[in-house]
């Protein structure tokens, strides 16, 4: 085809449309480098573009699981700090009742490890409360209150008890008075029946024989009601032995009650669903529960104990029997940190297996989605050379039409 055409110049839409393609290319090895992405759009590669929005949010994912992990072992940190201190009070409980079941003790002394049993007691209950993770009371979730009937019976036992031993108490009072005002009316009547032989006086004799009648007949009246109130205290003490030992072994038995699942924490430390860690904090609540209530139970048993032995000497049996029942307490409370370790340690792993899974990832992201500079910065010199050529050529084939004139002269 000859070029001696004005209308349609090739050479020049040919230079055109190379210099519009080079100016494209230009265009998106700028893109590139100036972000430093090789995908800017999906135009760039739809299926790269996919893979790398999925790759981005496994990794953002990641980060913040690997983050979740964090701040759930600092809430196990919290949590195990609590009973740390729990199961020192335990110690302190173990010590004073092994000081108190030794009969060398008065009940004096008795009452002073009491009290200070007791104040510990209340600390656990107080700890129960106080120990919070971000307002959550990680050592007061599903608090185990009513723990048997055993224990209602013991704390009713103790006002039976003090209620029976009062009336005990005053019985033999007046059983007292009427044996001494029949000692002294025996004594009155023996004298008038002296006088009697020396004297002959009868009236004396009959009066001191009234009141004789009188004091023995009272006498046998304080008996029999002393009597009574015996029975009724030997009964109440049998019923509050027997409370006293259903309601300890009621508080141990509820060790092995089983979680409601209420009250189990879920740690979310993966990118995807259901993949988590669970721990049931109800456990833990449970042993303090179980341990503040035995030693409010100790507490209240040493001085019930100390009423109905009346001395220091002939109970430390009865009270060495619950320092069994303290090591069972702690023996659970042990098991539970144990556990607490466990998941802490487990955490440990975790935040690191994310935190490799975030880098792999994140090299793998790369090689997908990031511009190889040094690629992309040939190509756009390449495209600039290009660029320039092309301008030059359409420079050139714009000029062709003139020659045309030579022609036409």
């Amino acid at each position: 085809m000859s070029n001696m055409v004005v209308r349609t110049n090739i050479f020049s839409l040919n230079a055109h449309r190379n210099m519009k393609n080079v100016g494209l290319e230009q265009r998106r090895s700028s893109n590139r480098l100036s972000s430093g992405y090789r995908i800017n759009s999906a135009a760039d590669d739809a299926a790269g573009l996919a893979i790398s929005e999925t790759m981005r949010s496994q990794i953002r994912g990641l980060d913040q699981a690997s983050r979740n992990a964090q701040d759930g072992q600092a809430m196990i940190l919290t949590t195990e700090g609590g009973l740390e201190e729990i199961g020192s009070i335990m110690q302190r409980v173990n010590e004073l009742l092994v000081q108190a079941s030794n009969d060398t003790n008065n009940q004096n002394q008795r009452q002073m490890i009491e009290q200070e049993i007791a104040q510990l007691g209340q600390e656990i209950t107080s700890m129960q409360n106080r120990v919070e993770f971000n307002t959550n009371s990680v050592l007061n979730m599903g608090n185990t209150s009513n723990f048997s009937e055993g224990w209602q019976t013991f704390t009713e036992g103790i006002v039976e008890l003090a209620s029976a031993r009062t009336t005990f108490d005053e019985a033999s009072s007046e059983f007292a008075d009427a044996r001494a005002e029949f000692a002294t009316a025996q004594r009155a009547w023996d004298q008038a029946r002296a006088n009697l032989a020396l004297n002959g006086d009868t009236e004396a004799l009959s009066q001191a024989a009234t009141e004789f009648q009188a004091a023995q007949a009272e006498w046998g009246q304080a008996q029999a009601t002393f009597t009574e109130a015996t029975t009724e205290w030997n009964t109440a003490v049998g019923e509050w032995t027997d409370a006293f030992s259903n309601a300890r072994q009621g508080i141990i038995d509820e060790f092995a009650t089983p979680s409601s699942g209420n009250h189990v924490a879920w740690f979310q430390v993966g990118a995807n669903a259901d993949q988590g860690i669970s721990f049931d904090f109800e456990s833990v609540s449970r042993v303090v529960s179980v341990s503040g209530a035995l030693t409010s139970m100790i507490a209240d048993g040493l001085v019930t104990l100390g009423t109905v032995a009346e001395t220091g000497i002939g109970h430390g049996e009865a009270i060495s029997s619950m320092i069994g029942d303290v090591t069972t307490a702690m023996d659970q409370l042990n098991r539970v940190r144990a556990n607490l370790g466990a998941v802490q340690n487990r955490m440990d792993y975790t935040m690191r297996s994310l935190d490799i899974s975030s880098e792999n990832l994140s090299d793998s992201e790369s090689r997908v989605r990031n511009a190889d500079m040094a690629r992309e910065m040939m190509r756009f010199t390449m495209s600039n050379v290009l660029q320039q050529a092309s301008i030059s050529m359409l420079s050139q084939a714009n000029q062709m039409p003139n020659n045309l004139l030579q022609v036409l002269r």
